[in-house]
C-alpha cells in the first residue's frame, strides 16, 4: 500500500526536517494545563532529565507530549 500511504501525507510536510528536542518538550510540558494538572497522579512523574513521563501497569514509561507540539510529533512519527 505504498501509494495509498504516500497519498495520505501532506505535500507541505514531505521533505521537511521536523525537530522536536527534549528542551522543547520540557518547555511545553511546563506550560501545558493538562501536564500541570496530571503531576499529582502517581503514574505521572518527572524523570532525571526533567521530562514528564507516564507509566501504566507493566508497561514501559512514555514521554507525555503536551498539546502544542502534538501535530509535530504525529507528523514526524507517522
Amino acid at each position: 500500500m505504498r501509494n495509498a500511504d504516500a497519498l495520505s501525507r501532506s505535500v507541505n510536510v514531505i521533505g521537511k526536517c521536523l525537530v522536536l528536542s527534549k528542551e522543547i518538550i520540557r518547555c511545553e510540558q511546563k506550560r501545558d494545563d493538562l501536564c500541570i494538572k496530571y503531576k499529582v497522579y502517581e503514574n505521572f512523574w518527572n524523570g532525571e532529565d526533567g521530562m514528564m513521563y507516564r507509566q501504566r501497569h507493566k508497561e514501559q514509561p512514555r514521554v507525555v507530549i503536551a498539546a502544542t507540539p502534538i501535530h509535530t510529533v504525529s507528523v514526524s512519527c507517522h
